[in-house]
């Protein structure tokens, strides 16, 4: 069974899908942002990205006083502060807060180097060294911050 949206005329497979469409997009496309046009199927993540604008920091941590734009960032610093570090290391035994995290450090077992230098073929586990790396090839001058 098919769900259409009286108003284009869409068809979507699920209620649930229908529900979604009409609450978060116009029959043109996804909701864009007033500053700068990107696109968004979510209002909240248009709400979040926002605030990525205007700077304002809706959420802030009593702990230690950090703020942050989005809940699903605070919600994942305050894990920080009750050592929650559910995602642990099957070799090492490393806990991270983030599955992210682990997924990067697992890299270091497995000595794998997805990112590759195109100019020099370099190899490296993280793309933002990779790109620090860069760098080397194009004469860059890096900064480096003194820290006592």
């Amino acid at each position: 069974m098919s769900h259409v949206r009286d108003v284009c005329k869409k068809t979507f497979k699920s209620s649930l899908n229908l529900k979604r469409q009409k609450t978060t997009q116009t029959c043109e496309g996804p909701q864009r942002g007033e500053i700068c046009e990107r696109p968004f199927l979510e209002k909240d993540d248009l709400n979040v990205h926002y605030r990525s604008h205007t700077k304002e920091m809706a959420y802030s941590c009593e702990v230690c006083g950090k703020t942050f734009t989005s809940k699903s960032n605070f919600v994942t610093h305050e894990k920080c502060h009750r050592n929650e570090r559910n995602y642990v290391c099957e070799i090492c035994k490393k806990a991270f807060i983030v599955k992210r995290h682990l997924n990067v450090h697992h890299l270091i077992h497995t000595q794998e180097k997805p990112h590759v230098c195109d100019m020099c073929n370099k190899g490296f586990s993280q793309k933002n060294n990779l790109t620090y790396h860069y760098r080397v090839h194009t004469q860059e001058t890096i900064f480096m911050l003194c820290v006592r």
